[in-house]
């Protein structure tokens, strides 16, 4: 179903890089929220940079439908047919993969299904050793120089665990107030 192959990558000046290697990679996908995580180490604002910092960083695919994790990996990130994708956050222009899930969709449900939602874009976050494609409707980035990846991890944990307990706490009080069936 998915198109890995059409489009063009276009880098996206996010104010950090991935590192090439060993960037410590770690990514969540919410189908509450719709959202998917990823926490990663590299530089701001890029690898090039002489006065770049090292950090991690939380990239946060706003509004998620569908991710692929590890691939391209590392034998085959170099030879990507859509060219050079390099170390980055890239979105990929005239991607078919929307396109590929309505056509799936239509032909498993009928001509009544059809994604209502925002415009979607392909995103590629790359790094030979941890990447990722993820359909969404916007990326967004945090920078935490000076405070290692597995502390980042923590921070996405707690924030989900907070949201989800007021969401538990809205779904409660709904119930409390619903009239009960006799």
């Amino acid at each position: 179903m998915l198109d890995y192959l059409s489009g063009t990558p276009r880098r996206l000046d996010v104010g950090f890089v991935p590192a090439a290697s060993g960037g410590q990679f770690h990514f969540w996908q919410d189908e509450e929220q719709h959202n998917c995580f990823i926490v990663i180490n590299g530089y701001a604002p890029d690898i090039d940079t002489s006065d770049r910092i090292e950090t991690s960083a939380l990239i946060i695919g706003v509004g998620c439908v569908q991710s692929v994790v590890g691939y391209p990996n590392e034998d085959a990130f170099w030879k990507d047919p859509r060219g050079e994708l390099g170390h980055g956050c890239f979105e990929i222009e005239d991607s078919k993969w929307q396109a590929n899930i309505d056509d799936y969709n239509r032909r498993s449900f009928g001509d009544h299904y059809r994604h209502g939602g925002p415009q979607l874009h392909h995103y590629f976050v790359g790094s030979k050793d941890g990447s990722c494609q993820i359909l969404a409707s916007s990326l967004e980035v945090e920078l935490f120089p000076g405070r290692p990846w597995w502390e980042i991890v923590r921070i996405v944990y707690q924030r989900q665990a907070a949201r989800f307990a007021e969401t538990l706490r809205v779904i409660r009080q709904r119930q409390e107030h619903s009239p009960r069936p006799e």
